[in-house]
Parts: C-alpha cells; structure tokens; sequence
C-alpha cells in the first residue's frame, strides 16, 4: 500500500495521534522532508515570534549568543549535536512505545537526573522547571508501572491507546517547555513569565515533528534527525 505524503501524515497524526503506523518503505526519504518540516517551522517561529519579542521586551540572548569563549561554544555545539538528542529523545520520546514498561521508567530516571543538573540555574528557573520536570518524571514512573500492566493485563492495552494523543501533547509540550533553559533570563516578572513559553515555539512544534517521526519511524530515526536539526540550526544561532 502506497504511503501517504509526509506533510499530510504528520498534519493527521497532530490531529489524532495514533501509537502506531504502516511500514514506511524509505524511511531516509522520510526522514530528510521531517527534518525539512522542522527546520522550516524554526525559521517561521523565531521570525515571526521569537526575535519581535526579543525586541519588543528586550529579552535576553540565547545562552550560545551569551558566550564568548570559543571553546565553550565548541562543546556546547558538540553536546547539542552528539549528546542531547539521544539523551532528550530518551526521555521525551521513548514513553511513545506501546508494551514496553522499562523504557518509561529509564525515561523517568533520566528525568530527575537531568532535573538535578539545574542546580547552577538561577532559583526562578529551578523554581518553574524543577516542578515541571518532576511531576514529569512522576508521570514516567506510572507510565513504567501502566506499561507493565498492559503485559500483564491485556485490557490496559485499549485504554493506553485510547489517551495515547494525551502522552503526545504532553511530551511534546514539556519538551518545549525546557528550552527556556536556553535563553539567560536574568528577572522573572509577569512579563517574562507570560512570554517564556512563546520564546520557546521553535521547540514546542518540533516537539510534534520528533513525536511524529519516533512512531513512523523509530527512536533511532528520531535522535538522528532531533542530532541533524541542532547542527544546521545551532550555527544560525549566531547569524540572526
């Protein structure tokens, strides 16, 4: 059966995400337009959105436009690259599979060890993130526990996949949500606070293209497209 054009795809799985897909015979070919999706909808976004805001509010820099040794930029470059997208895929993407109760409780590991790195970030970022993150990484642990149960009582299986869109949205919101990490706030007031999640837009959508392309395609495919997304965009960081 001939595959359905990958825009259309993804627009019906942000619709109604489903937990499983047909085969996809040229899963490179996918991958490439995914990749194409997501760095078109980062460029839209941070034009659209993220810079007039930076403007309008005088928003802070990016954490790689605050940096000046070129070294550090280095490995921040290296670890956007090569580190965290299996580390964020793992977390955020691996509670997308069906009967596979381990991986959502890895997932939730990973999540309050990446919780406790956010010890050097100012107490207002700790303060917001830290409380996303762990009821995050709670949610994961009874994901762990639910996946389990569908092994061992076939009924969970119908009610997994009858909220399955749930798990998307809120995977890939939180994953968005993170990226505020990203920018250097240095006040949190009611503006900054109103305008934080919308800074983070580039990440928020690509959030949906990486849940997309986890169920089409496999976690392999998605770290290696959420891997190949960083390096054309962590460059352009510095010429907008």
């Amino acid at each position: 059966m001939p595959r359905e054009p990958v825009l259309l795809g993804f627009w019906r799985f942000l619709r109604n995400p489903a937990p499983q897909v047909a085969y996809d015979p040229r899963p490179w070919r996918t991958l490439t337009a995914l990749l194409a999706l997501f760095v078109s909808i980062a460029i839209i976004t941070v034009f659209a959105v993220v810079l007039p805001i930076e403007s309008a509010i005088e928003a802070p820099e990016s954490l790689l436009e605050d940096e000046d040794s070129l070294g550090v930029l280095i490995a921040l470059a290296l670890y956007a690259v090569l580190i965290a997208p299996p580390f964020e895929e793992v977390i955020f993407r691996l509670p997308l599979a069906e009967y596979q109760p381990a991986l959502p409780l890895i997932g939730g590991i990973m999540a309050v060890v990446f919780l406790a790195g956010l010890a050097e970030v100012p107490v207002g970022l700790v303060l917001s993130l830290g409380g996303i993150l762990t009821v995050y990484a709670l949610l994961m642990l009874v994901a762990g526990g639910a996946g389990l149960s569908m092994r061992l009582l076939p009924q969970m299986g119908p009610i997994w996949r009858q909220h399955f869109r749930w798990v998307v949205y809120g995977t890939s919101v939180v994953f968005g949500l993170i990226h505020i990490a990203n920018w250097a706030w240095e006040s949190y007031g009611l503006v900054e606070v109103a305008v934080m999640p919308l800074m983070t837009l580039p990440q928020l959508a690509g959030g949906f293209v990486l849940a997309y392309a986890r169920v089409r395609l496999g976690l392999t495919h998605a770290i290696l497209l959420h891997g190949a997304y960083n390096a054309l965009v962590v460059p352009l960081v510095f010429l907008v």
